[in-house]
């Protein structure tokens, strides 16, 4: 992955761009095959807002991501001083990625981190890692090699990630504890963080069931 990243950033914004558009197209070509899988590993039934429904966004993030302009901009244009703020990529990004959502939030993690010119070392959850895998093969049929690699494996991985001294970036969807070791793991070589943490969804179960 920071192999890669130099010649990825190097391709600029635009074919970047273009390359996650084609990326969603092949994630909808793949649809019903990816859906299906996904429903037989984590247990979501197909219709409703469920496994369909997560592949289609999966798609529709690739494009959004994709349509966001990012022209430099200016911050300060005043007596004669001139302050503009320009996006530049980090690096390697790894990005751990939960079981409940494991399609979608991996889209969430991959498509802003390649649209900005870095590379992806991706660690689904241990429960789901069938479908990272096949979700992650697709759009690869259009990303240069490298770009995107995807890593299974339990908390050893995480860990592993969390404190790598050539990944710049970490991004976790998960539980609080976990995310207290990523804190952790990662101050020694002062990563950037994006973390979603805890969440307590209520089960309900009606009579009826």
């Amino acid at each position: 992955a920071r192999a890669a990243q130099p010649a990825w950033a190097a391709r600029g914004d635009g074919e970047r761009r273009e390359l996650l558009n084609r990326a969603a197209g092949a994630v909808e070509a793949s649809a019903e095959a990816l859906a299906e899988l996904l429903s037989r590993e984590q247990g979501k039934p197909l219709n409703g807002p469920n496994a369909r429904f997560e592949v289609g966004a999966c798609a529709a993030w690739l494009r959004a991501t994709a349509s966001f302009e990012l022209e430099p901009e200016t911050l300060v244009e005043e007596d004669g001083t001139r302050a503009q703020l320009f996006y530049h990529p980090l690096g390697v990004v790894g990005a751990i990625g939960p079981w409940n959502w494991p399609m979608m939030i991996s889209i969430w993690q991959l498509a802003p981190a390649l649209r900005m010119g870095n590379t992806v070392v991706m660690k689904p959850s241990e429960y789901t890692p069938l479908s990272v895998l096949a979700l992650a093969e697709v759009p690869n049929t259009v990303f240069p090699a490298d770009v995107h690699t995807v890593v299974p494996g339990g908390r050893e991985v995480g860990e592993r990630l969390a404190a790598h001294p050539d990944i710049a970036k970490v991004m976790f969807t998960g539980s609080t504890a976990t995310g207290k070791a990523i804190i952790r793991s990662s101050a020694d070589t002062v990563k950037r963080l994006t973390l979603e943490l805890g969440g307590n969804d209520a089960g309900i179960v009606l009579p009826d069931a």
